[in-house]
């Protein structure tokens, strides 16, 4: 059928998703088959969009390409968006890699609640699927690529996992279109590629004319065993913080709870709130690490995967994004509020005001503001006058208080004017400081992602259809 891929975005979109064709929605465009296919097709149904090129500067045609991409959209009339690929990103791999930084690309250019588009397809869907099943992967990585899930602030959307790669190749053939083709696609140094090129066709000649179409139903009956387990964090997780209300704003979970679950249900509570968090899971190797450490009284463990840190002491599992910071450098030096709510160098406060709920919130009685307070960092050998009045090590503070050793040298420390340690910016109150359990004054630090510990649950349904 010749409107075939349009007649599935009119659909898709407009009523399934619920997009209206005056809605911008970001194109995720390299120029290659499937996204040029896209592009063509969104442009003939009238949907209002911007296309996004990210140039990786792996191949020394890159600037060429994205040259290229540019003349596309301007020849339609498509506002268009160069971006360049991170440095320093982290990843399992060149192929894991590149996807992160993409990705961390395009998510920069969302509005909440902007649909970000892809183009991958059937086929894409049935590699992802054999290339997550060889890495032993779980149900969430052998569901393969949902239809949406969120982005950011945005929504990641993939209008076209029920095409085959050659019906949009065919889409562009009708009409007579070119594309970029990226020797990467035919390279097989990566997996993708040999799976695509050597491991698919195998099962051809074995007498499987289609494969990927079984291959992506498999995936799709365990999105829907995956949307079963995350049902039941759901619920467990409401128990959870029932039982420990301070608790579920925190970055950390029990051990004693954890050590309550099977081992079965243990790994799959754990799978669910690193996604609900936003944060990387581990491999099968560093899941049953984490297990194992999470099983037994555990003095100061740290364990660390792309993207996350681990610690495990006094009770408790910390899980961190691995570039946790104070914002700005973090507050140091006086402090003393003149106004009822601000913000100041990585923390803010309010005298009573809104506070953010999935934040660390630090509560302090307006009595210490008699006279000017001060932001200090941990030094070598820093003593601190507990509650009973004996000095103490702030290190063996800082060791009680769970706080791992990446974060110490730089974790901010409010003092008054008499030397007392009033908090530790980020982390739970402890009963020989100055916070008090109702103080009018809080005090947070300051809002942004990665200090928000909140779980985000997803819309039903977000990530099947």
């Amino acid at each position: 059928m010749r409107d075939d891929i349009e007649a599935r975005l009119r659909r898709r979109l407009w009523l399934e998703w619920g997009l209206a064709p005056t809605r911008p929605v970001i194109l995720a465009f390299s120029g290659g088959r499937d996204s040029t296919a896209l592009f063509w097709a969104l442009h003939a149904i009238g949907q209002d969009f911007v296309a996004a090129h990210v140039d990786h500067g792996w191949h020394p045609r890159s600037a060429e390409w994205a040259a290229r991409c540019a003349e596309v959209a301007a020849s339609a009339g498509v506002p268009f968006v160069l971006r360049q690929l991170g440095k320093d990103l982290c990843g399992e791999g060149p192929e894991d890699v590149a996807r992160r930084g993409r990705y961390a690309a395009l998510q920069s250019l969302l509005g909440p609640g902007q649909f970000l588009l892809t183009a991958q397809h059937r086929d894409d869907q049935a590699e992802t699927f054999l290339l997550q099943a060889l890495r032993g992967a779980g149900a969430a990585g052998l569901a393969a690529m949902p239809w949406r899930r969120p982005l950011g602030s945005g929504v990641l959307a993939r209008p076209l996992l029920d095409c085959s790669g050659q019906t949009l190749q065919g889409y562009l053939h009708r009409r007579g279109l070119q594309w970029i083709e990226d020797p990467a696609n035919r390279d097989p140094r990566f997996a993708r590629s040999r799976v695509r090129r050597q491991f698919i066709p195998a099962l051809v000649r074995c007498g499987w004319s289609d494969p990927a179409t079984p291959i992506a139903r498999s995936a799709a009956n365990l999105a829907d065993t995956l949307q079963v387990e995350a049902d039941w964090f759901r619920r467990m997780w409401r128990d959870y913080c029932r039982a420990c209300p301070e608790k579920g704003a925190e970055p950390r979970l029990s051990l004693a709870f954890l050590r309550t679950l099977p081992e079965s249900l243990h790994r799959v509570f754990l799978r669910q709130y690193l996604r609900h968090r936003r944060l990387s899971p581990p491999n099968h190797e560093d899941l049953q690490t984490l297990l194992a450490r999470t099983a037994q009284p555990a003095h100061g463990q740290r364990l660390a995967w792309p993207g996350v840190e681990a610690w495990v002491q006094g009770g408790w599992l910390w899980l961190w994004p691995a570039d946790l910071h104070w914002g700005e450098g973090g507050p140091q030096g006086t402090w003393w509020p003149q106004a009822p709510e601000g913000v100041g160098s990585g923390f803010a406060w309010s005298f009573g005001g809104e506070a953010p709920a999935a934040t660390r919130l630090h509560r302090l009685d307006p009595a210490v503001l008699a006279r000017p307070l001060r932001w200090e960092r941990p030094q070598p050998g820093m003593r601190y006058v507990d509650a009973a009045g004996h000095h103490r090590p702030l290190k063996k503070l800082l060791l009680e208080a769970g706080v791992p050793p990446f974060l110490r040298p730089q974790l901010p420390l409010l003092w008054d004017a008499r030397d007392r340690l009033l908090l530790m910016l980020g982390f739970p109150r402890d009963k020989g400081l100055g916070e008090t359990a109702d103080g009018p004054l809080r005090l947070w630090p300051k809002p942004n992602d990665q200090w928000d510990f909140s779980l985000k649950f997803e819309e039903p349904g977000l990530g099947v259809r």
